[in-house]
């Protein structure tokens, strides 16, 4: 019992802190509740499933976690306080900043999908996986919603969510292709 008595330091330092309990061996767990220096819920079910127990200690453990830290036995009690909370100055008409994104003005890309005609495309030396949401997102900007009766159509997409039922005024496609040596892709305007 001298070593499971002993194991009452470091319960009562590890159930200092949130969440303010520990885990105990359920054999360890018998001999500390029987000696009155812990109480244990075992309805919590154990994270690491090896059988152990949620305990704490009573006040009569704390006792005796003191005593024995006071005789140079057992763990440190915890230390650690709570963190204080941040203060912030709040502060009114402090002006947004622009944003600076990569380089480019609102709206426009590295690629000339604004310029391309019907049947005109160009090359670009990256795999067709690493374009297909830049050219999905062209299709969505040149995209306009169906109106019925002066207000859009809406439709469930696969989330069953209601969108909008939408019509490309322009729209890309991308295919893999190997031009020159290069592997890469080519995005052509459809419509």
């Amino acid at each position: 019992m001298a070593k499971k008595v002993l194991g009452i330091a470091s319960i009562v330092a590890s159930s200092a802190l949130e969440p303010f309990y520990t885990w105990v061996a359920k054999d360890e767990a018998a001999e500390l509740v029987a000696a009155g220096l812990i109480e244990v819920n075992d309805q919590l079910p154990d994270p690491k499933k090896k059988g152990n127990v949620a305990a704490r200690p009573t006040e009569a453990g704390k006792a005796k976690a003191a005593e024995l830290q006071a005789s140079g036995f057992g763990a440190p009690a915890a230390t650690s306080a709570p963190a204080e909370k941040p203060t912030f100055d709040l502060q009114s008409d402090v002006a947004i900043p622009a944003i600076t994104g990569r380089g480019r003005g609102p709206g426009e890309s590295i690629y000339p999908f604004d310029k391309m005609a019907v049947g005109q495309s160009f090359f670009v030396a990256k795999e067709s996986k690493k374009l297909a949401s830049t050219v999905s997102s062209a299709n969505a900007r040149y995209s306009e919603p169906v109106l019925e009766n002066g207000a859009p159509k809406m439709k469930l997409n696969r989330k069953q969510v209601s969108v909008p039922v939408t019509k490309f005024t322009k729209q890309f496609i991308v295919r893999g292709v190997t031009e020159n040596g290069v592997i890469g892709s080519r995005i052509w305007r459809k419509a």
